[in-house]
């Protein structure tokens, strides 16, 4: 991995498709990395439409996912453990923990994790 790589939290992507300009950096200016919960996230939507399930694999498939091994496993654990937090978001979070990669997140929950460089993106208002 180089140093231009980042993990995108769902979150992030969701503002990607909902049209967030400030977003589409980090899908263009970097190489992103989601794990395979963001995927699952993405695709498992109940509302989504046949065009905007085809638009969401569309942008799966230039992005790395990656799947979890042992060492993430235990991160995930841990993680989870100390923090208490929601499942999806200890395994987020403890992919870039053990990719030793920076975390482009909106989730406040996630801020304040040690061992990440949490890139928080602030929602812009709109009002």
């Amino acid at each position: 991995m180089n140093g231009k790589s980042v993990v995108l939290d769902t979150n992030s992507l969701l503002y990607f498709l909902n049209g967030d300009p400030d977003v589409s950096s980090f899908l263009f200016d970097y190489q992103p990395i989601v794990s395979f919960v963001t995927e699952l996230e993405l695709l498992s939507a109940p509302e989504l439409s046949v065009s905007e399930k085809l638009s969401i694999q569309e942008i799966l498939k230039d992005l790395t996912i990656v799947s979890y091994t042992k060492e993430h496993k235990n991160d995930i654990v841990k993680l989870r453990a100390q923090k208490k937090l929601r499942l999806p978001d200890a395994i987020i979070a403890s992919l870039a923990i053990t990719l030793g990669l920076p975390l482009v997140t909106a989730d406040k929950a996630l801020r304040n994790i040690p061992d990440i460089d949490v890139i928080f993106y602030k929602v812009p208002d709109n009002g």
